[in-house]
């Protein structure tokens, strides 16, 4: 095919011109060319980027009059964009929320752990005390969605006689303080 030329207008001048990989920043453009079909690409700060295919047998000259942006379409993308980081940043503070309260958290088993030995310390005979198994001590506790949790269960023991007792037990959590609380009833 023999080579043609095509001349490329830009409007405005200054915007920037790019023609099967090579980059021209100054309209009009004047190429030599041998392919059929080619596609110019046209940018400037401040307007509408623009794409237009051409055929070089068919036609010498491209024409592309790049549109502004107008004021209402950069509020609209600053609106957009404030919009876009007030929900990262609320995103990110529900997070960071999630996370702290996941600090105070107390999982199950820690809390029968502590709550046993709050028992033991107010018992006559603190060595004697038998709790229930595990998993039915894990079983009587209530987690509340504030996250707030308590078990209501029972230790057996030696008064000061050394007779067997039950003693009830209501032993509760308070995410907030990240404090036990252990009421003894007999």
């Amino acid at each position: 095919m023999p080579e043609s030329e095509v001349t490329i207008t830009v409007t405005p001048a200054n915007a920037t011109v790019k023609v099967d990989g090579q980059t021209f920043t100054q309209s009009p453009v004047k190429l030599p060319l041998n392919d059929l079909t080619y596609t110019v690409e046209a940018s400037a700060a401040g307007y509408h980027s623009e794409s237009v295919k051409f055929d070089a047998e068919q036609q010498k000259a491209v024409t592309i009059d790049l549109k502004q942006i107008t004021a209402e379409e950069i509020a609209a993308q600053k609106a957009a964009e404030a919009r876009k980081a007030r929900d990262a940043a609320a995103a990110q503070a529900v997070a960071q929320a999630k996370a702290a309260r996941a600090a105070k958290e107390l999982d199950d088993g820690t809390m029968l752990v502590k709550c046993e030995n709050l028992v033991r310390s107010r018992l006559k005979s603190p060595s004697t005390a038998k709790f229930p198994g595990t998993m039915e001590a894990a079983a009587a506790i209530t987690t509340y969605e504030n996250g707030n949790k308590d078990w209501s269960g029972w230790v057996d023991s030696q008064n000061s006689f050394g007779a067997m007792l039950r003693t009830e037990f209501l032993c509760e959590y308070d995410l907030e303080s990240q404090q036990l609380e252990v009421t003894l009833r007999q």
